[in-house]
């Protein structure tokens, strides 16, 4: 997946243009995984204004 959304094709971030109605052609992109347990809670919160967008991806697979 990782491969997918980092190769030079930019059908991911024409799709997130498209979605969110900014342009991100000359955003940076950055992927970072992060764990968290069972009961935690990830509260909303603002990001830096300098961070155009946020998409975060959840799995419920124990094994990641």
């Amino acid at each position: 997946m990782i491969e997918e959304l980092w190769t030079p094709t930019p059908a991911y971030r024409q799709a997130l243009t498209q979605m969110s109605g900014m342009e991100l052609k000359d955003c940076a992109m950055v992927i970072g995984f992060r764990r968290y347990n069972l009961d935690h809670c990830h509260r909303p919160h603002t990001d830096k204004p300098s961070k155009a967008l946020t998409h975060l991806l959840f799995s419920m697979n124990n094994d990641l």
